[in-house]
């Protein structure tokens, strides 16, 4: 990166041109700064891409990874190059941002180490749900938690680390509070499995909220994720709380909910819930959860092959959609 091809910008990155703002971070791990949250919604609003540029060794947070994996990307330096720490794919900077190289055929080497240190699992739901004007925000958080770790969150903010105590009350009147861009809100987990939410509130016509979480919940090796006890327990979710949709998967990872920039396994589809009785596909079993007021269905994509499962559930998507 040339000391020429950018500027310094006077809103904290380091490097500042008509596409992308570059921002160098040094600390470890990388978490969900006020600094890089307020970064990521000055970009979204000039239309530039934050560029966060770390070195081989540093880790993310789940809320940084996923920024990265929406409108930021990762950057990473090492092996005298840079490549993109989600993908792997091979970058360079082109003058003006940090691009993917167009002849590389493979994967940056870093990114095919293996890690260090044995993993565990994550267990990521990624659930939508509507909310009406006024209505109270955050419950499927907090009672998703308080189901899968025993205890309900300590705490949520916009950023790491979380500034305040758990509070739907509170949480709801600063999403309601927004204006323009409503900033992610991250909740933190107390119990006994680490577990952390990244959540984004979009407003809605009708004045309500539209809600998108990632929630992920860490299991130390030889400790599996409680895969089995889904079915019920999103049916419990889904007779308190609007919900619209959850995928669920599992990939392999570090129990203590960072991310390195190393392909760790791949990440395996275990079900698809959907509200309603939609018609299902050949070969995915499905099953009716929740109750006969609030109606979900449950399929099924694990068949042990991930390939053959994202498949599954790309073609379980588009038939859905063609249903609406």
């Amino acid at each position: 990166m040339s000391d020429q091809a950018a500027s310094p910008s006077a809103g904290g990155a380091d490097a500042r041109t008509d596409e992308a703002e570059v921002f160098l971070v040094d600390r470890q791990p990388v978490a969900l700064s006020p600094s890089l949250s307020e970064a990521a919604r000055e970009c979204a609003a000039s239309g530039r891409k934050p560029q966060i540029v770390t070195c081989y060794e540093t880790r993310l947070t789940v809320p940084m990874r996923e920024l990265t994996g929406g409108g930021a990307e990762w950057i990473v330096r090492a092996d005298g190059g840079y490549y993109d720490g989600n993908t792997g794919r091979p970058l360079h900077w082109n003058g003006s941002a940090f691009v993917p190289v167009p002849d590389a055929q493979d994967y940056a080497p870093g990114y095919k180490r293996r890690p260090d240190e044995p993993l565990g699992t994550h267990l990521t739901l990624v659930l939508r749900a509507p909310h009406p004007a006024n209505g109270p925000l955050g419950g499927i958080v907090e009672d998703l938690m308080h189901m899968l770790t025993g205890e309900a969150p300590a705490g949520w903010g916009p950023a790491e680390p979380a500034q305040h105590l758990w509070s739907c009350v509170d949480l709801g009147a600063f999403v309601r509070g927004q204006r323009g861009l409503t900033p992610p809100v991250v909740s933190v987990g107390a119990g006994m499995f680490p577990a952390i939410a990244f959540t984004e509130y979009a407003q809605s016509r009708d004045g309500g909220h539209n809600e998108l979480t990632t929630l992920v919940l860490g299991c130390p090796p030889g400790e599996p994720p409680p895969v089995k006890e889904l079915p019920a327990l999103i049916g419990e979710i889904a007779s308190r709380h609007p919900l619209v949709s959850l995928l669920a998967h599992v990939r392999p990872g570090r129990a203590d909910l960072t991310v390195g920039p190393q392909w760790a396994g791949p990440s395996m589809p275990v079900a698809l819930a959907v509200r309603g009785d939609p018609p299902g596909l050949n070969g995915v079993p499905a099953a009716r959860i929740g109750p006969p007021q609030a109606p979900v269905t449950w399929f099924s994509l694990s068949s042990g092959n991930p390939r053959d499962d994202w498949r599954n559930y790309h073609r379980l998507l588009q038939q859905l959609g063609q249903r609406r």
